[in-house]
């Protein structure tokens, strides 16, 4: 197998996992106020869905449904919903915190879902991955194996959780060293932050259908 396609999928994991987007602020905040093991669930969460995305790429899943609006509406949708509800619970961490969070909710299985569903139904990760994946065709590959599309998937999604990890690391260290009362801070600009990515993913959906029905 190329040890040059192998290299590349790993960096593209890296660079999906490098971009300050929701889940990248999402792992520091739960790294921060609820230490590292909760940040790398989180991070765990982003790199099984870059892992997807990938692999959905390779095998032209992506392409096809893009050339569907409805397909584009229904996921900005999905994922204005996600971010939504995902920065109202990021809002309310420190005082869910406070109270003894419920075990279900605070549990690994939970935060490795919810980053997962995050990253799958995040129209910009989703458009990052059809670009990438069509770069890999540009470049005269024709089709792949699918031991080099599940080689290549694996690699993408341990680039990004190499990424991800150290943040939640790097932010464990921080929130040690930071008063609570800070941490809340933290907790808010992050959970803003990601109500305004759901947001612009609400305004693109009611932009696609006016392009698409209105105009």
């Amino acid at each position: 197998m190329d040890g040059m396609f192998l290299l590349k999928c790993f960096v593209i994991g890296v660079s999906a996992a490098s971009a300050l987007g929701p889940v990248f602020v999402l792992t520091f905040n739960n790294g921060a106020l609820r230490g590292f093991l909760k940040g790398f669930f989180t991070a765990l969460g982003a790199a099984l869905g870059d892992g997807l995305l990938m692999f959905l790429g390779f095998m032209g899943t992506l392409s096809v449904l893009h050339e569907s609006h409805k397909y584009q509406v229904a996921i900005d949708f999905v994922g204005g919903f996600l971010m939504f509800g995902f920065g109202i619970v990021v809002l309310l961490t420190p005082r869910t915190l406070a109270a003894n969070p419920s075990p279900a909710i605070d549990s690994p299985f939970f935060m490795v879902i919810k980053t997962f569903l995050s990253t799958v139904f995040n129209p910009l990760a989703l458009l990052f991955f059809m670009f990438i994946s069509a770069q890999f065709f540009a470049s005269g590959i024709k089709q792949f194996t699918l031991s080099q599309i599940l080689t290549g998937a694996s690699l993408t999604g341990l680039g990004s959780l190499s990424v991800l990890a150290l943040v939640a690391y790097i932010a464990s260290r921080i929130g040690n060293a930071v008063s609570f009362h800070r941490l809340r801070w933290i907790s808010v600009a992050t959970g803003v932050s990601i109500l305004c990515v759901g947001a612009y993913f609400f305004f693109d959906a009611i932009k696609v259908l006016y392009r698409v029905y209105v105009q």
